[in-house]
This record gives C-alpha cells, structure tokens and sequence, in this order.
C-alpha cells in the first residue's frame, strides 16, 4: 500500500478526509481504511467513497489505545507516504504514536494536501488565514490531520471503491470517559451536532441534551470551557484543541462562541443558536438565533420530537 491512507472510523468521516484531496488523486491513489466499519456500511453509504479502494476493519477502533491499534494498524499501511485522519481524540492518539514510534511528522489543521502530498494548506489565527507549507520528502511518514470542510462526494462524480475485509483485530476502549455511552454518535463526520456550553447552567443539565441528540439521532459536542470544568470529556469538544466539525445542522444551546471554539464548527451548512445573548459571537454567524433560555428550549424540544415520533 502505498501513495495516500485515510484511517477513519466510519464512511461520512472518510468522506469528509478525503475532501482535503484532489478529486484524481484521492480516485487513483488513495486507500480509506475503515475502523469498526462494516462492508455493508460502507456499499450503503449513498454518495460513495472516491477512493481507489476501501478497507474494513470490523472488530477494529479508533478509539482502541494506540499502543495496541498501532501496531495492528502498520503492517495494512506499508510504505504509505501520507496518513490522513480526522481531528477526533482517537485519530489525534494515533497520530502521536505514529510521530513518537516511527518518527513521523505530524501536521495539524490541515485544509489541502498537494498532488505530490507534501504541500499543504493549514488553517491559522483561528480561522483567518491560511498558511502554506511545503514538508520534506525524507523523513518517513507524514501524518496529515485535517480540518473537516466539504466532504469529496460533494464535488465529485459518483464513485464506487473496490471494498476488502482486513483482519485487524485492535479492541476498542470501552472506557466511557473516553467515547462515551454505547451507541453514541461520533462527533467528526456527524449530520447533526446538538452542542452545549457553559450557558446551559450546569452539567446536572446534560442529561435533557443528551436525551435531544438521541432523539434527533445527533453527536453530543461540547465547548472547551465545558470540558475543562469537568461536565463532559475531551472527547466531545468542538474547536481548535478539539474535533472540527462539519455537520449539516449545528445546534448550540448556551455558547458564546470563543474564535477557537468558531474554527471547529463555522463550516457547518446550517448553524442554530440558542441564547439569551443576541450578541454572543457564536449569534452573529448563526443562520438562526433563538433568543430564549437553552434548558428550556432544549426541553421542549424533546417533548417536540418525541411527540412527532409517537404520532
């Protein structure tokens, strides 16, 4: 295997990574691997992935400790010139395993990657601006962690990838302070974020959002505040530290909109914002702001939803 690997969790996630690729070279070159991912998953995925071929890897994860997904994971990866992932805290762990065991360069807010992979476009001063870099060909691997934008489908021709089973067997943390709740949606590659800051009140509060993502079958994310006073694990925030994401609707209850937590999400099609500050940083790029209490519109609404679903 060589040339270009996305390593990601799931089909939307892969999309969204490969979205950083020019559309020939992701189709010519470039190998997904899919962790935890079934084949039927992936032949359902209806824009398909524009790749040269995809790789499964049902009993594997993303969020296995890197000390046991990376070894597992080399020997599918070869002499891989460049390995994409996602800004998911599995992907970052793996990343820094690849840069600490093997001497790998690891890049960070990744927008575009070059024909020949050594170009890249990154994404600084929380936001706005770009910076672009050029990386040396020796060296070993180059890890590419890139900033969710479009995903590739979104631009290119219908695409169908040969898909192969790999036996991989790295067995996933099931710590819940690290991913979670089982069946929880994963925050990168998600359709729908419901997202909660410090304005919510407090984290006996959470439970109410949590129930809303559920119902509305969304990921749970967070900002960094949230995380740093405990509510919820770095796995859920949004931002520059955290996962970016790109969803197609983007709730958030009580968030001001720090410039760091704004690079994480502003990419999203349509963004909500519940607070009763019209002024908050995160309202002012909103396609929608409700000027009202966040618990409060966080409760009706699941009484909403779940009305719908039961009629």
């Amino acid at each position: 295997m060589s040339g270009r690997v996305v390593v990601a969790g799931d089909p939307a996630t892969a999309d969204l990574v490969l979205g950083a690729l020019d559309p020939e070279v992701a189709r010519r070159e470039t190998t997904c691997i899919l962790l935890g991912a079934a084949a039927e998953a992936v032949a359902a995925y209806a824009p398909g992935l524009a790749a040269a071929r995809v790789a499964v890897a049902p009993g594997a994860s993303l969020d296995a400790p890197p000390a046991t997904l990376g070894p597992a994971l080399l020997p599918h990866l070869g002499t891989t010139e460049t390995v994409l992932l996602d800004s998911s805290q599995g992907a970052r762990d793996l990343a820094g395993w690849l840069a600490v065991s093997h001497g790998a360069r690891v890049v960070w807010a990744v927008e575009r990657v070059d024909h020949d992979g050594l170009g890249l476009t990154r994404i600084v001063d929380g936001g706005d601006a770009r910076l672009r870099q050029r990386l040396p060909r020796a060296g070993g691997r180059v890890v590419a962690l890139t900033k969710a934008g479009a995903p590739l489908s979104a631009t290119a021709p219908p695409w169908r990838a040969p898909i192969t089973t790999l036996d991989l067997l790295a067995p996933a943390n099931d710590s819940a302070d690290v991913v979670g709740d089982a069946g929880e949606v994963r925050l990168t590659g998600a359709r729908i974020v419901v997202a909660v800051g410090r304005g919510i009140g407090g984290p006996e509060r959470l439970p109410v959002f949590r129930r809303l993502a559920d119902e509305l079958g969304a990921a749970i994310g967070a900002t960094r505040v949230v995380v740093d006073q405990g509510w919820m694990p770095f796995a859920h925030q949004v931002g520059q530290t955290g996962a970016t994401v790109a969803p197609e609707l983007y709730l958030g209850f009580g968030i001001s909109g720090a410039a760091q937590h704004l690079v994480g999400m502003r990419a999203s099609s349509a963004i909500v914002a519940i607070n009763t500050d019209e002024d908050a940083p995160l309202c002012r790029i909103a396609d929608l702001v409700v000027n009202a209490d966040a618990f409060d519109v966080a409760a009706r609404l699941v009484d909403d939803v779940r009305g719908d679903i039961e009629a």
